[in-house]
């Protein structure tokens, strides 16, 4: 019997597959330790700036993509990790770079929000 993080995980590859058009690197894609990881995204925020100080001028609240897919690089998975986001094959890339976040219960999933590479692009 499946637990439930792992029924969350199995969905978030069908998922991937779905939006992809049957191929799940047919949609977002995170490139980290040169591979591309197919991921889910909340919206890219641009030309965001807080009145009273720093901030980063492209955000994304939430990035997922699934652990089996990094394999052993998944212990160098961390905050301030480079990476560049691309939200549609074809299109135009964003150099960002990992923020808060991590691995979530039942270890099979990251999430992290994304900021600029150099905060501040």
């Amino acid at each position: 019997m499946l637990k439930p993080f792992q029924v969350h995980t199995a969905l978030m590859g069908q998922y991937e597959t779905f939006l992809g058009g049957g191929d799940p690197l047919g949609q977002a894609v995170l490139r980290i330790f040169d591979m591309n990881i197919p991921v889910t995204h909340t919206e890219i925020v641009t030309d965001f700036e807080v009145m009273a100080g720093l901030s980063a001028k492209t955000f994304v609240e939430r990035c997922e993509f699934r652990v089996s897919l990094v394999g052993a690089n998944a212990i160098n998975v961390l905050k301030g990790l480079k990476c560049t986001l691309t939200p549609v094959p074809g299109g135009p890339s964003f150099a960002m770079q990992l923020y808060h976040g991590g691995l979530q219960p039942g270890g099979a999933i990251f999430r992290f929000m994304l900021v600029d590479e150099n905060y501040r692009a």
